[in-house]
């Protein structure tokens, strides 16, 4: 698969509210123009402006892409989709979010949101969307490292916020997540090996 953009990071928490409901709907709806956006968002003609500008902020931000396409009456148009930092800044960041679908959405797009994708299967959807909310801590990283170098990270976190569940239980969902992320696995068995050596 592609390659993500890698981009320094910017402050996220800037991102205004027309901007937030275009990266939500994307979200959940991608390969949509401008105007199919301004119509679902139910924004006035004269806002179409500032959709335009919403969208070029995004695409700066590597929050959205956007594909050549051409309109039922033959006009070049362009066609928008989130990311996959924009993924997991909808996922983190909206509070509304209909997981399963963004995740289904977007499953062919990223190795790491198919693993989501099996990771919401097994969670179940309580649990999967408590947990996606502290990936939002991780989004410097993933815009300074990429999604890859910062998987183990959030695994740590996830694995941290299971602490309510039973013994039993946590075992089998670490041990069914780990299976999901080999690479993140490996980094953090050698991060173990290395910390006891220390103790």
């Amino acid at each position: 698969m592609p390659e993500e953009k890698r981009n320094s990071y910017l402050d996220l928490k800037e991102l205004g509210a027309k901007q937030q409901k275009i990266i939500f709907h994307l979200s959940e709806n991608p390969n949509l123009n401008a105007q199919a956006l301004q119509k679902d968002l139910k924004y006035p003609s004269n806002q179409y402006p500032n959709i335009l500008n919403a969208l070029k902020t995004l695409e700066k931000l590597d929050l959205i892409n956007s594909t050549s396409g051409k309109s039922k009456k033959n006009i070049p148009i362009k066609l928008y989709r989130c990311t996959l930092n924009g993924i997991i800044y909808a996922l983190a960041k909206n509070p509304n979010v209909n997981a399963l679908i963004t995740l289904n959405a977007y499953q062919s797009q990223s190795d790491v949101i198919n693993s989501f994708l099996k990771l919401y299967h097994i969670w179940g959807h309580d649990l999967f969307t408590k947990i996606v909310r502290d990936i939002h801590e991780f989004l410097p990283m993933i815009h300074k490292d990429g999604i890859e170098n910062t998987t183990p990270y959030i695994l740590m976190k996830m694995t941290m916020r299971m602490r309510y569940l039973d013994l039993k239980t946590r075992r089998r969902l670490v041990k069914e997540t780990m299976e999901q992320f080999p690479h993140a696995k490996r980094t953090l068995k050698n991060w173990v090996k290395s910390i006891s050596k220390l103790l």
